[in-house]
């Protein structure tokens, strides 16, 4: 019966030791890639044709509705109609972490850096620079 006493605590340990070994190996394998697109912070109701059909800010913009400008409309619809800042690719809507740092480029053309949650297409925004 000692024997099988002194035998539990070492298999505990085993197995212990086998779960954390395998733990550590799975969290190194989710650091997540770094992400770089280039594209324009828009706010998400023109980047989604909630007012558009096309991905722009030109039928809001030419009608003089919420502003004369990329930069305005993006900025009137954030502030005043709940959208969020986003980056437009294309025709591909990514969601953006820090809303802040987006702010400052609004309508403008540029590189985001970051990780990229491919589950919610979000950014988590590491680094934003002007694309000239």
């Amino acid at each position: 019966m000692k024997a099988t006493l002194s035998f539990k605590p070492a298999l505990i340990l085993v197995l212990a030791g086998v779960v954390f070994s395998a733990s550590s190996a799975l969290s190194k394998d989710k650091e997540p890639a770094v992400f770089s697109a280039k594209g324009e912070i828009m706010d998400s109701q023109c980047a989604m044709n909630v007012h558009s059909m096309d991905h722009s800010h030109d039928a809001m913009t030419k009608k003089g509705v919420f502003g004369n400008d990329a930069r305005s409309c993006t900025q009137h619809c954030v502030r005043d109609g709940g959208g969020s800042y986003v980056l437009l690719v294309k025709d591909r809507v990514y969601r953006l972490d820090d809303q802040l740092q987006s702010e400052a480029f609004s309508g403008k053309k540029v590189k985001v850096t970051g990780p990229l949650d491919e589950r919610t297409q979000t950014i988590h925004v590491f680094k934003i620079e002007e694309d000239h």
